[in-house]
């Protein structure tokens, strides 16, 4: 079974100490701005200090969201 990834991490932003995280559904997007308080910008993408990346990725798993870095 194919699953498709709520969220797309890209690692490799282009700024150095920052991973850009991409909501890739309404209820990711929603997660981000309503649960975690995070914000959006108007490209997609959620700004994330490379340093906090894995405490999100737990969050979102005990959420029952799939996370995929590229």
């Amino acid at each position: 079974m194919a699953m498709t990834a709520d969220f797309q991490v890209v690692v490799n932003s282009g700024i150095q100490g920052i991973t850009l995280i991409e909501p890739m559904n309404e209820i990711a997007s929603n997660y981000l701005t309503d649960e975690l308080n995070l914000h959006v910008m108007d490209n997609g993408y959620c700004p994330m200090r490379e340093q906090e990346v894995l405490t999100f990725v737990d969050s979102a798993e005990r959420a029952h969201l799939f996370t995929a870095a590229i």
